[in-house]
């Protein structure tokens, strides 16, 4: 899958699927990624109990990343109405720049300085994250399809479908805003 039909995808569901759903995703995608990229954990226990708000300014919801919870791994959630005071630390930016991020596929010190990735907070936490990432080589949807086993080939057709209806969603009725009151943008995201 391309990264704009990835990016379009993942928008839709963050602004349209209920955070119950949402959850049993991000907690696959998390163990998907902890089978296949031990290493990425292994990297991260210097910072267990930092709290990063991950905030994609071009959708509708904000995530919380828990490092070492549950000890040793990490937890991914829709970001609940306080927890962007309680986070440590905050990373925002387009969802297309997040996921790239993640991939690899972005250099974050020059989104940063060209101003088109903000940090904030617990930079040591931050640092740890992207040099944990780094050479890690995920790819998001290889690594969730490899997962699924007998069941990646029909899943990579369902989500090229799903990505498709994503795109032409967004064409037709803009990209999701987020909730009144910047919402998300703020740490309050539904969930």
């Amino acid at each position: 899958m391309n990264p704009r039909g990835r990016d379009a995808t993942l928008r839709f569901a963050l602004a349209m699927l209920p955070a119950p759903l949402l959850q049993l995703g991000f907690d696959f995608a998390i163990a998907a990624l902890a089978r296949r990229h031990a290493s990425v954990l292994h990297r991260l226990r210097p910072c267990a109990g930092a709290r990063i708000l991950i905030e994609p300014l071009d959708a509708r919801r904000a995530l919380l990343l828990v490092l070492g919870e549950p000890p040793g791994g990490l937890s991914l959630r829709v970001a609940g109405r306080h927890d962007g005071e309680r986070a440590t630390a905050r990373i925002a930016g387009p969802l297309s720049t997040l996921l790239d991020l993640l991939q690899g596929s972005a250099d974050g010190d020059a989104l940063f300085f060209a101003r088109d990735l903000a940090i904030s907070g617990d930079t040591e936490a931050i640092l740890a994250l992207r040099n944990a990432l780094d050479g890690a080589e995920i790819d998001l949807v290889e690594d969730l399809l490899a997962a699924l086993g007998p069941f990646g080939v029909p899943a990579r057709a369902a989500l090229d479908a799903s990505a498709a209806v994503a795109r032409l969603a967004t064409a037709e009725i803009g990209p999701p805003r987020p909730a009144l009151g910047g919402g998300a943008r703020r740490g309050r995201g539904r969930g």
